[in-house]
């Protein structure tokens, strides 16, 4: 008995001791958690960065002093001043009236905003709402300002050698502009200014042949400035005649030449010349002409073969009497044969033959005379050109790099001069005759003043 009661305890004490070990572990696992300090300032922290629940966003201020200023074209300046509270603005735009019809037409952070798309010929309101966050606040007072419609309808009419640009006028102009390009490729330059709104056409009175392009634009007077509309559109004028440019020749001579005087007798004209012969081609006033030119200022050539008697022929091309004091243009032309042709106001009005200017070298002049002592005389030239050798160079004009010998060179009347306008790019011959044995037909080589153009001779 006693065996087997020790058999049993060997058997049972494992199992005992295994017993004991997981209740041991069992009991140590359900033993309570001891409970946590609270930390209150983590919890302060927290509840600081939450709203109170009773803190309100407060309405922004009404902007103040609103200013619309129109800049040109479509373009209106908006500006105001910065509202209490504000962080951003809208913008609204209205062209009905200043009580309805609003959009909305931009959002800004700024007090000013620049409306690119204005409608022209159209009064825009404009009034500007403040918001803090999402809350709405005063709305400016709404104020308004006319934009001006560029001209419509422009159109250029040719007559002769005067092109008339004329166009709609503009609501609430001041004036206009209008601006001139010649061909494809010019610059255009203004042409005129009108000072008034009311003012819808402009004449260009001596024209030169060619192509002509016009734009017009409208002003507005703000104070001392005046602010423009956009061009409107482009209107074309062509004007047909003669010029150095697309006329051939091998020697060729033009002007804008202007005659003025006192006495019996003056003149100015465009000349080619040689060693032995010349033909000039102008205006002449002569008191003593014969019937009917008499007392009349014509246009003249004078054709020189030779200074023996006999050897000069006038005549009068077309029989074109002119005024004195106007301005025309001149010019001559001569080939390689020495025919020539002659044009007043771009068109041809006579010709000649002088067969020596072929033959010879011969220089391109312009010359003033007066008859007799005591009669004076002011010849004015601009605009001239030159052509040598059947080609025209462009820089060969009066004010680029066409120069001269003067009359110093030559024989000349003691009482004449001339003097180069660098501004207006002219050249006057001027003054009183004085030392003429007789008049200028028996002292020709004594009553003039002569220039002669420097070229390839």
């Amino acid at each position: 008995m006693k065996k087997r009661m020790k058999l049993f305890q060997r058997l049972l004490m494992p199992v005992l001791v295994l017993t004991l070990v997981l209740a041991g572990m069992f009991f140590q696992k359900a033993q309570p958690l001891e409970a946590a300090e609270p930390d209150y300032a983590a919890t302060e922290t927290e509840r600081a960065d939450e709203p109170e629940d009773n803190e309100t966003v407060k309405a922004p201020g009404k902007p103040d002093s609103l200013e619309i200023t129109w800049k040109g074209g479509k373009e209106v300046d908006i500006a105001w001043e910065e509202a209490s509270d504000a962080t951003r603005y809208l913008v609204y735009r209205s062209f009905t009236s200043s009580s309805s019809g609003f959009n909305e037409i931009a959002e800004v952070e700024e007090t000013s905003y620049t409306d690119e798309a204005a409608s022209v010929g159209k009064t825009a309101y404009y009034k500007v709402i403040p918001y803090n966050d999402s809350v709405e606040g005063i709305s400016s007072d709404v104020k308004s300002v006319y934009i001006v419609k560029a001209p419509a309808k422009v159109k250029a009419t040719v007559s002769k050698n005067t092109v008339t640009v004329s166009f709609k006028a503009s609501e609430k102009a001041s004036g206009y502009e209008i601006w001139c390009r010649t061909g494809k490729n010019g610059d255009y330059k203004k042409a005129a200014t009108l000072k008034s709104g009311k003012s819808v056409k402009k004449k260009f009175k001596n024209v030169k042949p060619g192509v002509y392009y016009y734009k017009v634009r409208a002003y507005r007077k703000n104070g001392s400035e005046k602010v423009y509309t956009d061009f409107g559109k482009t209107a074309k004028a062509k004007l047909a005649g003669s010029t150095i440019e697309n006329t051939k020749s091998q020697l060729t001579i033009e002007a804008d030449v202007k005659l003025t005087g006192t006495g019996t007798g003056y003149h100015a004209k465009l000349v080619m010349a040689t060693p032995s012969s010349a033909v000039s081609f102008g205006i002449q006033y002569d008191a003593h002409a014969v019937a009917p030119y008499t007392g009349k200022a014509m246009a003249l050539i004078e054709n020189v073969a030779s200074n023996d008697p006999g050897g000069q022929r006038y005549t009068r091309p077309g029989n074109k009497s002119l005024k004195l004091n106007k301005t025309y243009h001149l010019m001559m032309t001569v080939d390689k044969k020495g025919n020539g042709n002659v044009y007043l106001d771009y068109k041809k009005i006579g010709s000649f033959s002088q067969p020596n200017i072929a033959k010879e070298p011969c220089y391109l002049r312009i010359e003033a005379a007066a008859r007799l002592n005591g009669d004076s005389v002011k010849a004015t030239f601009s605009n001239i050109k030159c052509k040598w050798n059947g080609k025209y160079d462009s820089s060969k004009v009066l004010g680029k790099s066409l120069q001269w010998v003067d009359g110093t060179v030559f024989n000349h009347n003691a009482g004449l001069n001339y003097k180069y306008n660098k501004k207006s790019k002219n050249i006057q011959i001027f003054g009183t005759a004085r030392g003429i044995n007789g008049d200028w037909d028996s002292d020709y080589e004594n009553v003039q003043y002569i220039l002669q153009f420097q070229g390839p001779y």
